[in-house]
Parts: C-alpha cells; sequence; structure tokens
C-alpha cells in the first residue's frame, strides 16, 4: 500500500478519485447554470455521442454519456430548487408557515 498522505488506510488511486470529485464540488458550487445553457450542453454531448459511436469510439461515447447525465442531473436539480418563501403580514399579526424549509 502507498504512502498516503491525505487520508490513512487509503487504497491505490483513490486520491484521484476523491481529487476529481473535490474539483467537481467546487465546479459546481461556484458556477450556477441556466437551464438554456444546460440543455445546450445535453444536446451537444448527445450529438458527439452518436458521432463517437458512428465511427467506433465507444470509450468516447460512454464518457459523452456521462456528462450528458451530470448535466442532466444539474437540469433536475434546477428544475426541484424550492422557490423563494414570500410573506405578506403587517403590524403584530400571527402568521403560520407551512412547508417552509
Amino acid at each position: 500500500m502507498p504512502h498516503c498522505p491525505a487520508t490513512i488506510g487509503c487504497r491505490e488511486g483513490s486520491t484521484g478519485r476523491a481529487a476529481g470529485r473535490h474539483c467537481l464540488g467546487i465546479l459546481v458550487s461556484v458556477r450556477t447554470f441556466q437551464p438554456s445553457e444546460l440543455l445546450l450542453a445535453i444536446g451537444a454531448f448527445l450529438v458527439l455521442g452518436v458521432v463517437a459511436l458512428n465511427r467506433g469510439s465507444r470509450l468516447l461515447a460512454g464518457a459523452c454519456c456521462c456528462l450528458g447525465l451530470f448535466f442532466a442531473g444539474a437540469l433536475a436539480a434546477f428544475a426541484h430548487a424550492p422557490t423563494s418563501a414570500e410573506l405578506d403580514a403587517e403590524g403584530r399579526e400571527i402568521v403560520i408557515l407551512g412547508a417552509a424549509w
């Protein structure tokens, strides 16, 4: 087992995957995507994947499929994001909010 300073008892190659997930998390937390950008990315990876399959490159087609699924997940997260609640209360009125997380 090679020496791994980040964690104790890690397997070979796991630090690369952890670093990739960390960089992806930073990208998602820093960059906010609009639905039109996500749909464009999904369509572009779909077209590139089909072209890769026609050319016989299954590895590239698989990578395009994975990236397309990533952007589809980002689109689903955007579609299911909670909306901001508005509260219209005046003075000392008692208000009960239901399902406002």
